[in-house]
């Protein structure tokens, strides 16, 4: 008997509200309730083709499994289970906001033939290469936050340039921190939490779920704070009437939404993150200057500059982005063997790590050329917007002519107008 016969005979003798598993323990194993078979679709003669599959305790979801995945069914006191073949890709590319369908196992071995062929005819060309960003390019980036961009501009506000070579030093170890992230979802398989409470053992594993937690809600706070400060901006009203509307879109994305959706989601918001280079650009500074101080380290001992150098740090990577880091990487399919997937892997990190310390690098060159100049102390990422509206379009090297409207020490008056 083949295969196909014997699922599609196993098929027959499933029943409903019986439990649902699967061999790589991906179907819903790690839920409050395992998945049960809903109801059973038959054809014509009777015979099952269908089953719908019922998963999720409070979001419920339906998947319909063709009667050929399933591989045996046992019979348990309380209740039977079924034992179904389904790839972990397949439960990646599924979608929360609507019934789903899997594909029989004849078109799945097909599909999956096609896929890794294309995928080995594309790795070679650029194209090849710039689909392989993702995890690393999104991790590198997700570290400009808005608790991050608010250090980068209180950074260049109050020290100017002093810390650029901060940031230069900081970028290797930025990027060796990220790249051992995902050596180790891309070698384990597992998550950054998985991964501790194998090897270390459940305290270190509860200590480290703690401090993500803590991060995990300051970091949302400010987050939340920051985003409905642009709305305000934008429309005059409070900031508090934006957050609980942005906090829900936020979460039915992470809730219903697929994994690569999410990622296309962030990668074309991070194009907004090209508005600190053309500010900086714009602003015309002394770019000898800029690279002078990037090159050589510039000590300070004050307080306030020891602070802001620790805040920069500090912003530059969190306990969310590490987790993030090894979770995407186990999740994201890159194809070949396993030298070009670390390969593949190397790349997506370097874009990341360099990318997100360039935008950072940008944010200080912008508070520093419009705001360090006039002494001009930020504490929230809203603060700079009354001085920027009025930066000139043509700027000169002058810190006079630079500051225009801005140059107050002749009209004390217009002070307020501004701050």
């Amino acid at each position: 008997m083949s295969q196909e016969a014997h699922n599609w005979n196993a098929a027959q003798q499933v029943l409903p509200g019986m439990t649902i598993r699967d061999t790589q323990g991906n179907l819903g194993q790690k839920d409050l309730s395992l998945p049960k078979v809903k109801a059973l679709r038959r054809n014509r003669q009777g015979a099952v083709e269908t089953i719908i599959v019922e998963k999720g305790a409070l979001f419920k979801k339906d998947l319909e499994i063709p009667a050929d995945r399933v591989l045996r069914v046992e019979e348990q006191p309380a209740h039977g289970q079924v034992t179904v073949d389904v790839r972990e890709e397949e439960l990646q590319a599924l979608s929360a906001r609507r019934p789903q369908k899997l594909a029989s196992q004849q078109q799945a071995e097909r599909e999956a033939r096609q896929e890794h062929e294309q995928a080995g005819q594309q790795s070679t060309s650029l194209w090849g290469w710039l689909r392989q960003l993702g995890p690393g390019l999104l991790g590198g980036l997700s570290g400009n936050d808005s608790s991050a961009v608010t250090a980068y501009a209180i950074d260049g506000a109050k020290v100017g340039f002093g810390h650029l070579w901060l940031l230069l030093l900081s970028t290797p170890m930025y990027q060796a921190a990220l790249y051992t992230c995902a050596k180790i979802g891309r070698v384990t398989g597992q998550g950054f939490g998985a991964v501790v409470l194998k090897y270390y053992g459940r305290p270190w594993a509860v200590l480290v779920a703690l401090v993500l937690l803590v991060a995990n809600v300051a970091l949302i706070a400010a987050d939340l704070v920051a985003i409905g400060s642009g709305f305000m901006l934008l429309v005059g009203l409070n900031w508090v009437w934006f957050v609980v509307p942005v906090a829900a879109l936020l979460w039915y994305l992470v809730t219903y939404s697929d994994f690569a959706l999410i990622k296309r989601i962030f990668l074309v918001m991070s194009l907004a993150f090209l508005a600190y280079p053309i500010t900086a650009i714009l602003a015309r500074p002394n770019w000898s200057t800029i690279l002078l101080a990037t090159v050589v380290p510039h000590l300070d001992v004050r307080f306030d500059s020891i602070t802001s150098a620790i805040a920069l740090l500090g912003a530059t990577l969190s306990p969310y982005t590490m987790f993030w880091q090894v979770q995407g990487e186990t999740e994201e399919q890159r194809p070949g063997p396993f030298r070009r997937q670390v390969r593949f892997m190397t790349l997506d990190i370097a874009s990341g790590a360099i990318g997100g310390n360039v935008i950072a690098y940008f944010i200080i060159v912008s508070t520093a050329v419009t705001l360090f100049p006039h002494h001009k102390s930020i504490t929230t990422t809203a603060e700079p917007s009354p001085f920027l509206s009025c930066w000139p379009v043509r700027p000169t090297r002058s810190p006079e002519q630079l500051a225009g409207p801005l140059d107050f020490r002749n009209s004390p008056g217009k002070t307020k107008a501004f701050i």
